[in-house]
């Protein structure tokens, strides 16, 4: 835990899988971190610390997809996400998915769409999605990708 980076974004998905009271997850996290000696305490905190760590990215994330969505003033967009936090996190698309519509005009709706394999798949989607969306409407849609944390409109 001394080192810098060395708590890896998994680790915060298998902590807060871990049920109250329950640290299988974190038994296992502090193990391959050498830590030996550790409190039913320190794991409730570590917990609690995941927790706040993993829906601040959450809310940071849905507000900058909030704030594209203000912008382009589109009434259904669709999102294409990728990335392993928000693939694998127990939690985090289900936040996203709760804070987007507190930051939005409420007459926006949008789908947030797993793209699990990358870039050059995900640009593929997009695309997709683009040829689908205008046929359905061209005025009323808009694609917004999330790649590796960054934002591509």
């Amino acid at each position: 835990m001394n080192t810098p980076f060395s708590f890896k974004t998994q680790y915060l998905s298998e902590i807060e899988c871990d049920y109250n009271g329950e640290y299988t997850n974190a038994d296992q996290v502090l193990k391959q971190l050498d830590i030996e000696e550790y409190s039913r305490e320190d794991c409730d905190k570590l917990k609690y610390i995941c927790t706040l760590v993993s829906t601040r990215a959450a809310h940071l994330a849905s507000a900058a997809v909030a704030t594209i969505l203000n912008r382009i003033k589109r009434f259904n967009t669709t999102i294409a996400v990728d990335g392993s936090v928000y693939r694998k996190h127990p939690r985090f698309r289900q936040i996203m998915e709760e804070t987007i519509p507190k930051l939005i005009n409420p007459r926006y709706k949008f789908k947030l769409v797993l793209s699990e394999d990358g870039s050059g798949k995900g640009a593929a989607l997009t695309a997709a999605v683009a040829v689908k969306t205008r046929k359905i409407s061209r005025e009323m849609q808009a694609n917004v990708v999330i790649e590796n944390g960054l934002i591509k409109a």
